[in-house]
């Protein structure tokens, strides 16, 4: 099957534009263009920004979200990491916890220059932002899970920071079982009464020993507002941002679906994976194999541009973004960012 026709007879309209371009003060610097995708808390948007100031309030806005208690997450579509062309990015995950909002804030310029997705999380109780930067998601979640019980506030077990006196809150499945609710790696105060109405949380259940060599089950809710990769993706574009050999501007090709068209990909939790394309001549139905790779990323031939393995950027309930970097080739280097949105009620 030659992929690539698929994509151009599927994928037509195409834009192109420059990724920077000379600011509005007239003093030669240059403001890039970005395509900035965010959650705050479980809410998700884009927006497009084309000047540093912009940048600069939108950042200050993450700040003051994640000040008030939100978990705030970025990731730019617009640009390759960097501008650089010809070097491979480590896909180590990054990480960062200060006192200071200036030096959170100047290492999320960095993440965000260096082409990672960018989580922060503000501790009220100790003044520390905490940051997680990375290539590739750290942790796929392939499936959610989720546990019902009853909220209660329970004494703080022996983790670092808390205190004997204090209350964290818990969500009891049964009659031996306690969840402590965690959250970017902080553990939750209890603020108040909580509500004893039997309620249903999703998150990741994890095994934490405290330092009195105790195992804790801990609730990882921030989890809870990833998606699982298993179901049902649409594509809704692909852009391939390239600098021909020798070429210092980088030009960037956007195709999305033409009318009455789709691609629709379903990632079953068995390793199989169905591809049905759907356009004004008909439907097609493809099948095939996917794996999650050592590195977490997501490795599929039936994806565009011949396949292979692609970086997990953005994976929500709503939304997955991939992308995939080419290097040396006859047109020089590239990089490939595939957008879906999920299907339904698939997920």
């Amino acid at each position: 099957m030659n992929i690539k026709k698929i994509i151009f007879s599927l994928l037509t309209a195409v834009l192109l534009f420059a990724a920077c371009k000379d600011d509005n003060n007239g003093n030669g610097a240059t403001d890039e263009l970005r395509q900035i995708v965010y959650a705050i808390g479980s809410d998700e948007n884009r927006q497009t920004l084309t000047t540093d100031a912009e940048w600069d309030a939108l950042l200050n806005h993450f700040l003051d979200c994640a000040a008030m208690g939100d978990n705030v997450k970025f990731y730019n579509l617009s640009d390759y990491p960097n501008g650089t062309k010809g070097v491979i990015f480590m896909k180590e995950a990054v990480t960062i916890s200060t006192t200071s909002r200036d030096e959170i804030k100047e290492w999320m310029r960095h993440m965000e220059r260096e082409g990672k997705t960018v989580s922060i999380s503000y501790d009220e109780r100790t003044g520390t932002w905490n940051g997680t930067a990375y290539a590739t998601m750290p942790e796929v979640a392939l499936e959610r899970t989720c546990y019902t019980g009853t909220m209660e506030c329970v004494p703080a077990p022996a983790f670092d920071g808390l205190s004997d006196d204090m209350m964290v809150p818990a969500l009891r499945i049964s009659d031996d079982t306690l969840l402590i609710l965690v959250e970017e790696g902080s553990t939750l105060i209890c603020g108040g009464e909580v509500d004893p109405d039997t309620v249903t949380i999703c998150g990741r259940m994890d095994v934490v020993t405290d330092r009195q060599g105790n195992e804790v089950l801990v609730l990882d809710l921030s989890a809870q507002s990833e998606g699982a990769l298993v179901g049902a993706w649409k594509i809704t574009s692909m852009t391939v941002s390239q600098s021909g050999c020798g070429d210092p501007m980088l030009n960037t090709t956007l195709y999305i679906p033409a009318e009455n068209s789709a691609e629709i990909y379903t990632f079953d939790d068995d390793g199989t994976v169905t591809l049905v394309r759907t356009s004004p001549d008909g439907t097609t139905t493809t099948s095939g194999t996917w794996s999650i790779s050592d590195d977490n990323g997501l490795c599929c031939d039936l994806l565009p541009a011949g396949g292979g393995c692609w970086n997990i950027n953005w994976l929500t309930s709503s939304s997955m973004i991939l992308s995939r970097e080419t290097h040396g080739t006859e047109n020089g280097d590239a990089l490939y960012h595939l957008c879906f949105e999920a299907v339904g009620n698939a997920k």
